[in-house]
């Protein structure tokens, strides 16, 4: 999933204005993959709900 959110940034210029960071399951590895994206957490994550949420997350909100 780290890739995944690395590439979407580079391929949209947007690494610069995003604090991206790993980190660790937070607690609940057994709903993995998981992402937190300003203080929300996303669980059971697959390539194309993250990249949907991403998509719907950078659409919605000035970064």
């Amino acid at each position: 999933m780290v890739k995944i959110v690395k590439e979407y940034l580079q391929s949209r210029s947007l690494e610069s204005r995003v604090d991206f960071r790993g980190g660790h399951c937070f607690g609940n590895c057994h709903q993995g993959p998981i992402i937190e994206i300003n203080g929300v957490i996303y669980e059971k994550l697959t390539e194309e709900k993250l990249i949907s949420l991403l998509d719907e997350i950078t659409n919605r909100k000035p970064l």
